[in-house]
């Protein structure tokens, strides 16, 4: 039987666990900062592991519903599974179903549409502002997880003319050699702002540290100020000239994306609930069409583990 363990990644120990379970035979091991799980042995699979491992690849299990990051985790848990060791017919059947489905979720539903985090909120409202392309200049002001996340989208959406600033010129640095960007101090905020038409603000600060005076004002900006209390002085966004998103209006959006999401919660369950169906139809027929052979043959089967690259050509075992 294939079982299903989970364990608390809080565990001290939950590394060496990881460790000792992938280098076990016939298993598989899901990993990530918040989930550790192992799907081990052969044979049987019940379908309460099977709607869980389906629900997981579809993003229903996640903290965050819709969650298309742990698709690609386990994708290469599998594929990695498959590289350094065997495993039987109904694991490979299980995983690459598991995969197809959260795939066809995904493609079927709104599940995974719409910003659910400040990172990514930030980079939707730069991409769908018909005056801006990725060669426009866009500011970050301060380093942090939230401003890391910032950077990582408008890298992957071709933005490369991107400028840090920070009160800390050596973490500037260090962070604008990692990500090829420029950098500035602080202080000289206000000669980004000449230049910039993109400034996104992320502190910590107490006070707003970029006053209104700073703004041209026959020049356009694009501000998207998540600072609480705003990192930006208050009479910036009643200029004119300037577009300004404060947190409030983001959280509302991402508030509204949520919301969206779970509308999907029941087609998503639907398609899971079928393609958990195919899977124990597909299990039965082949458990008993595996006892029949042996009963005839009086001997087991040995079988043949197929390729990870059955994944991207979407064969199954028949």
């Amino acid at each position: 039987m294939i079982n299903l363990y989970k364990y608390d990644v809080q565990n001290p120990f939950h590394n060496q666990i990881a460790q000792l379970a992938n280098e076990a035979q016939f298993s598989v091991v899901i990993k990530t900062c918040r989930r550790l799980e192992v799907y081990q042995g052969t044979g049987f699979v019940e379908r309460s592991v099977v709607v869980h491992l389906f629900r997981v690849a579809a993003g229903l299990d996640s903290p965050i519903l819709g969650d298309s990051a742990i698709q690609n985790q386990l994708k290469l848990s599998y594929i990695e599974a498959t590289q350094r060791k065997k495993l039987d017919k109904n694991m490979h059947r299980l995983f690459q179903m598991a995969l197809q489905t959260g795939k066809m979720v995904r493609s079927a539903t709104n599940i995974g549409k719409g910003a659910v985090s400040y990172a990514n909120a930030a980079y939707y409202l730069i991409k769908k502002q018909e005056c801006l392309n990725t060669n426009n200049h866009i500011a970050i002001v301060g380093i942090n997880k939230m401003t890391y996340d910032i950077v990582k989208f408008l890298k992957s959406g071709g933005y490369n003319n991107i400028t840090i600033v920070n009160r800390s010129i050596i973490k500037a640095e260090k962070f604008a050699k990692q990500w090829q960007t420029r950098y500035e101090h602080l202080f000289y905020i206000d000669k980004v702002i000449k230049d910039v038409d993109v400034l996104i603000t992320a502190t910590a600060a107490p006070t707003s540290i970029i006053p209104a005076y700073m703004f041209l004002p026959d020049k356009h900006y694009i501000i998207i100020d998540l600072g609480m209390p705003p990192n930006v002085e208050g009479e910036v966004s009643l200029m004119k000239n300037v577009k300004y998103y404060g947190l409030e209006q983001v959280e509302n959006q991402l508030t509204n994306n949520l919301f969206n999401r779970s509308l999907e919660l029941s087609k998503a369950e639907s398609i899971i609930n079928d393609m958990t169906d195919k899977f124990m139809k597909w299990q039965k027929y082949n458990s008993t069409h595996l006892t029949e052979y042996q009963a005839n043959n009086n001997k087991s089967i040995n079988f043949q583990c197929i390729e990870a690259d059955s994944i991207v050509t979407g064969k199954f075992y028949k």
